[in-house]
């Protein structure tokens, strides 16, 4: 049986030797060149770059929201920062971060570039710093009287992992409760109401559980997530 590369190769010879020794049969070598290029362009592996994905957090409008408003503020900050005669930043640290910002997180910037001594804010941003639904700021650095560089939390990419399980199950009591808004008929209310109870035992289990994790893995009264009353409020008749 024939290999795919070797039909490959036959197509081409057969196309060159049309194209070359049967001037009236010239389309037909035209076509089986194209042909062969076509075909051997698919089969060109992707690169790391074209095959590699960096998992997003969902673009629903309250992570919308939320970069807009800390682009907003950060923008803001840095150009108070600036007016005041001054350069230099430091990020903010959460420990609970996504694998992007980790190597930021406590980190020295300069909002202008011109101290080469640290990265610029503008590198930080093209290497990931201050995705949509990044959490992390900034806050005004002065060499001798700011903290010092480096995160002020350990890095836990479990309870980041934990905070994403969360926004998660967050999302689909949100979007049952659109539906129930939207319910025209009692059958339907009722079973968003269920999903709804359900969802909402889900995440107070998991938030539960990812706060006892998190307390074994630091040994003190560590909190990895934190409660939001508007997910969890029960709904009418519950």
């Amino acid at each position: 049986m024939i290999s795919p590369k070797t039909r490959l190769i036959i197509i081409g010879i057969i196309g060159i030797i049309v194209l070359l020794c049967i001037p009236k049969l010239v389309w037909l070598g035209v076509c089986l060149i194209i042909l062969w290029v076509v075909i051997l362009a698919r089969r060109q592996p992707k690169t790391p770059q074209q095959s590699f994905t960096t998992p997003a957090m969902p673009t629903t409008g309250a992570v919308a929201d939320h970069t807009a408003t800390m682009n907003g503020y950060r923008n803001a900050h840095h150009k108070e920062v600036i007016s005041n005669g001054y350069d230099l930043v430091q990020v903010s640290s959460h420990g609970a971060c996504c694998p992007r910002c980790q190597p930021y997180e406590g980190m020295i910037l300069s909002l202008s570039g011109k101290d080469k001594r640290y990265p610029s804010l503008s590198q930080a941003k093209a290497a990931g710093l201050f995705h949509d639904g990044c959490r992390h700021s900034t806050y005004l650095w002065i060499e001798g009287f700011g903290d010092k560089e480096g995160p002020s939390q350990k890095y836990d990419p479990e309870a980041y992992a934990d905070r994403l399980t969360q926004q998660s199950i967050a999302q689909r009591i949100r979007h049952w409760k659109k539906r129930m808004a939207s319910a025209s008929t009692d059958v339907e209310t009722k079973e968003c109401k269920e999903q709804i109870k359900t969802l909402q035992a889900t995440m107070r289990k998991h938030i539960d559980d990812a706060n006892a994790r998190g307390r074994v893995r630091h040994n003190e009264n560590w909190i990895t997530l934190k409660r939001n009353s508007k997910d969890e409020q029960p709904t009418a008749d519950d």
